[in-house]
């Protein structure tokens, strides 16, 4: 079907409507003004019935061109009727996603396609907070059965030694508060209410920085996470996002790692790309395409919350975040623009 704006969809039929008229008041006209040449004396009632018969014609061309444009509308006022009644449908979630109409007005074409898809981003939204949910009930029951049960033990007096039903209470606990905190973190990033500041830092120093925190747990597995990169490249960056980021990323990285994690950075004139990578044995295959969403977990996979965070936090720098294999392991890109455009700059 050929596409028509809605200023030609009107204007076309008009145009024709009015050529087409002009052409017979035209040929009309020429036949009265030739019978007139052949007569001598105009009577008042040949001159009235003259204007009578062009007022004829001006009245017709009146009521066609009034009835065309009404046609035209109606046709314009059926379509967007009908994309009328698919937003009340889409506002009490009875929108199908399956079928979907078209129209030959460009514009009419265009809301059509922009409410279909903000359809299918709604059900997949809400079906991803469906799971997402069922996930976190999952996440958040197991625990808890885990702390009740073995509550009821010791109150029980079921165990002899109670030290290690403590001890599994207070693992479940933190279990517990650690998704809790994520799920929360999660949201926040969600609503869109978390501010970004940014500050002109050193990115070796901010890195190095947030690096310190996780070298402590990697010394004590035996592990070591290496920094390289330019030390006095300079970015305006929120320090927090990132931390948040590259956290996750590397605490994921050091459960697979054999040795190492080795965190590089480079500049290129558009984006400046910090490369994540572990020395384990990559990613399978069927887990790459899922890495990132809420409650997946991989093998040896903790929360599932991790990396969604990271890729949450990222997306607030305008940044993106790609996992891919190398030879010998995992590797994690972090795309951040070199140019930010007038940044909130945390003084």
């Amino acid at each position: 079907m050929d596409k028509i704006s809605i200023r030609k969809r009107m204007l076309k039929p008009l145009l024709t409507y009015l050529i087409f008229f002009a052409a017979c008041f035209l040929v009309i006209f020429n036949l009265i003004y030739k019978a007139l040449l052949n007569v001598n004396n105009y009577s008042y009632r040949l001159i009235l019935n003259i204007n009578m018969f062009l007022l004829a014609i001006f009245t017709l061309f009146i009521l066609g061109f009034t009835f065309l444009l009404i046609k035209i509308c109606s046709g314009i006022s059926k379509d967007i009727k009908m994309l009328a009644d698919d937003a009340i449908k889409l506002s009490k979630s009875s929108y199908s996603t399956e079928e979907i109409k078209t129209f030959k007005t460009i514009e009419i074409e265009e809301l059509n396609l922009s409410i279909h898809k903000l359809a299918k981003r709604l059900f997949d939204y809400y079906n991803a907070q469906k799971i997402a949910m069922e996930n976190a009930s999952h996440e958040l029951r197991t625990p808890l059965t885990s702390i009740q049960g073995y509550a009821e033990g010791i109150k029980y007096k079921v165990f002899d030694d109670i030290n290690e039903p403590l001890d599994i209470i207070i693992d479940a606990s933190i279990h517990l508060r650690d998704v809790v905190k994520s799920i929360l973190k999660l949201s926040e990033m969600d609503s869109h209410s978390v501010k970004v500041m940014y500050k002109k830092v050193s990115l070796y120093g901010s890195l190095n920085r947030i690096l310190n925190q996780l070298r402590g747990a990697a010394f004590k597995n035996n592990k070591a996470i290496k920094l390289e990169g330019d030390e006095d490249l300079i970015i305006y960056i929120d320090e927090k996002l990132l931390s948040q980021a590259v956290i996750n990323i590397v605490s994921n990285g050091l459960r697979y790692a054999k040795e190492k994690v080795t965190v590089e950075f480079e500049e290129t004139p558009e984006n400046v790309v910090i490369h994540i990578m572990d020395d384990g044995y990559g990613i399978k295959e069927e887990d790459i395409e899922n890495i990132f969403t809420r409650f997946y977990k991989g093998e040896k996979g903790n929360l599932g919350l991790g990396l969604s965070i990271a890729k949450s936090s990222i997306k607030y720098l305008d940044g993106e975040i790609t996992a891919y294999n190398l030879g010998y392991g995992a590797c994690f890109d972090i795309k951040l623009p070199n140019k930010i455009i007038n940044p909130i700059i945390e003084e």
